[in-house]
């Protein structure tokens, strides 16, 4: 049986942020992902990005790269969730981190991506890869 979405508020991802349980964790980020984010979201989702579940990181940057210009205070944290990786090595929250931060028209230089593209540019899974092809696209 498929699991219906919800409308999520930001109250919402505060209180499964600090949930135990993973499904609501995850499910709560998950569902807002799909939804339209708002600017008052940028907060919450920052933190989400220092999530050890990867679903909740990725999602979190899939809605700070709707946003746009808004999630500027957001990049840095961007940055430092596409460059960690799980215990197997792998960036696991790496393409949507990236395809959030070109995503997000930004005012530094365009070297500090490219940097990051490069760094795991050696990984042969093709998610990577291709996410950081996307990016370098639209850098144009």
């Amino acid at each position: 049986m498929r699991r219906k979405k919800r409308q999520m508020s930001i109250q919402d991802l505060e209180k499964a942020l600090k949930s135990r349980d993973s499904d609501e964790r995850c499910f709560a980020f998950l569902d807002y992902s799909a939804q339209r984010p708002t600017k008052d979201a940028v907060s919450v989702l920052r933190r989400a990005l220092r999530s050890k579940d990867p679903t909740v990181v990725r999602s979190a940057a899939v809605s700070l790269g709707k946003l746009g210009r808004d999630a500027l205070p957001a990049v840095g944290d961007l940055f430092i969730a596409a460059k960690t990786a799980d215990e197997s090595g792998m960036p696991q929250s790496y393409p949507d981190c990236v395809r959030a931060l070109a995503a997000i028209p930004q005012d530094h230089d365009e070297d500090d991506l490219l940097d990051l593209i490069s760094h795991w540019s050696g990984v042969t899974n093709w998610g990577i890869v291709s996410a950081g092809m996307s990016a370098l696209q639209k850098l144009g």
